[in-house]
């Protein structure tokens, strides 16, 4: 059963810290326990200001890494950025300033394991990383997409595999219109931008909520 959270805040980062902690307790029965790897995955497309609200938020970042550590568990934060190395773009996103000082460890996704699924995929190339977290915490960022239309957690989690091996999986990609769910991940996938949505009227709905929610 899906488990929705409402709370009206800012980025004041002690009333932040408050209703984050607060949902995250909600959530979390436990299940992060002293020890444990736990990997934060923001989303870290490219290198941006925070107020262009293209990334995860970096008080965002801090508040979670900090109720993990406050747990006892050991902070990993990663991603495989769409341009530019991980640090880089975690500097320019202004997030390495907000951590400075915190017992983190920011690791690039490099290393991939292949998984067999159960689809006309076959198989698909993961980050190592991932399969050696205890915990995986995903931070997405809410916002509207050029092709997508909306950015939310699934798609975030795509960024679990490495680099330019986003694109051999489209190349495996066979479309099932009645097994289609509407995500809209092989938009973000084509490497020649060969598809589009053609649903004018919900990329007007979704862009006008997408630029309220992010203001």
């Amino acid at each position: 059963m899906a488990i929705v959270f409402v709370r009206e805040t800012d980025y004041e980062y002690t009333r932040l810290k408050k209703n984050i902690f607060e949902i995250i307790s909600a959530l979390d029965n436990d299940v992060i326990k002293s020890g444990n790897r736990v990997l934060i995955k923001p989303n870290f497309l490219e290198p941006a200001m925070i107020d262009q609200a293209i990334t995860t938020h970096p008080l965002i970042i801090k508040i979670v890494s900090e109720y993990v550590l406050d747990k006892g568990g050991r902070v990993i934060i990663s991603d495989s950025p769409g341009r530019g190395k991980l640090k880089k773009t975690m500097k320019e996103c202004g997030v390495l300033d907000v951590i400075n000082g915190m017992d983190v460890e920011i690791r690039d996704f490099i290393e991939s394991k292949e998984i067999y699924v159960d689809s006309n995929i076959k198989k698909i190339e993961i980050a190592k990383d991932v399969f050696e977290a205890d915990v995986i915490i995903n931070l997405p960022k809410l916002k509207t997409h050029s092709q997508m239309m909306l950015t939310l957690a699934v798609k975030n989690l795509f960024g679990c595999v490495i680099g330019l091996k986003k694109t051999r999986v489209a190349k495996k990609l066979k479309f099932d219109y009645d097994k289609c769910i509407r995500c809209y991940c092989c938009l973000e996938v084509c490497p020649h931008s060969a598809i589009n949505i053609e649903e004018p009227s919900l990329r007007r709905l979704i862009s006008y909520v997408g630029s309220k929610l992010i203001g």
